[in-house]
């Protein structure tokens, strides 16, 4: 026996309901739909560095606070990132802005 045939696109797939003029805005619209904004406190800005005000210490130095690796984690477990994910979209936040 035979499968059934599909059935065609419908019209209103074939052709857009719209014409698109300004493609430049268009562009920019469809780039800024899966845009996130973030607030950052001014206390993470802060304290985002670990202060080495105790002098040297046997092994590594800290170089972040617990602070801020908490909110990485949180940020990695909210969005579902891999580690190396993680760190670039960090950086993408904490970069200056190129408006």
């Amino acid at each position: 026996m035979r499968a059934p045939k599909k059935k065609p696109f419908s019209n209103s797939r074939k052709r857009s309901k719209f014409k698109i003029i300004n493609w430049p805005e268009y562009n920019n619209i469809l780039r800024n739909r899966g845009r996130i904004d973030f607030m950052i406190s001014n206390n993470l800005e802060k304290n985002w560095y670990e202060q080495n005000s105790n002098g040297k210490k046997r092994g590594g130095q800290r170089r972040y606070t617990d602070q801020a690796i908490l909110v990485c984690l949180q940020i990695r477990c909210l969005f579902k990132l891999k580690l190396r994910q993680c760190q670039g979209f960090i950086n993408w936040i904490c970069a200056p802005s190129m408006v």
